[in-house]
C-alpha cells in the first residue's frame, strides 16, 4: 500500500471522529508522503499545523493505521520545505510561491520527530 492511499484511508476514519471544522482546517489538505519501516510521513502546510496535529491527532491516526495494516505504525507529521528562495540556513523561503507548491516541495523537514 502506498503512503498516499494509506493516509487517505486514515483521513476517512478521522473525518468521522473529528469535528468537521477541525478536519477541514487541519486534516483535509494533508498528504501521505512516505511509508518507511513502521512510520508514515504526512505532509502538512505549517509548523503550527504540524504541532496541532501532533498534539491532537497523532495517537488517533496511529490507532487507525494499526487497524488498517494490522501492525503498529507511527505517524510523523512533516513540514514541506518551502520554495521560493533561500534563507540564511540554505532552506527555501515561501514568499514567492503559492501554498500548494510550498506544501509539496521536497525535501521536507520533520516538525514532529518519530517516537
Amino acid at each position: 500500500m502506498v503512503a498516499e492511499e494509506l493516509w487517505d484511508m486514515v483521513k476517512a476514519q478521522l473525518r468521522a471522529e473529528v469535528p468537521r471544522t477541525a478536519y477541514d482546517r487541519w486534516i483535509r489538505d494533508t498528504e501521505g508522503l512516505e511509508l518507511a519501516d513502521d512510520t508514515l510521513a504526512v505532509g502538512v502546510a505549517s509548523d503550527y499545523a504540524c504541532a496541532w496535529l501532533g498534539d491532537r491527532v497523532a495517537s488517533t491516526a496511529e490507532r487507525a493505521l494499526t487497524g488498517i495494516v494490522r501492525a503498529p505504525v507511527k505517524v510523523r507529521f512533516e513540514l514541506a520545505r518551502e520554495a521560493g528562495g533561500e534563507d540564511e540556513t540554505g532552506e527555501a523561503t515561501s514568499e514567492e510561491l503559492p501554498w500548494a507548491i510550498r506544501m509539496y516541495s521536497l525535501p521536507r523537514r520533520a516538525c514532529r520527530p518519530a517516537t
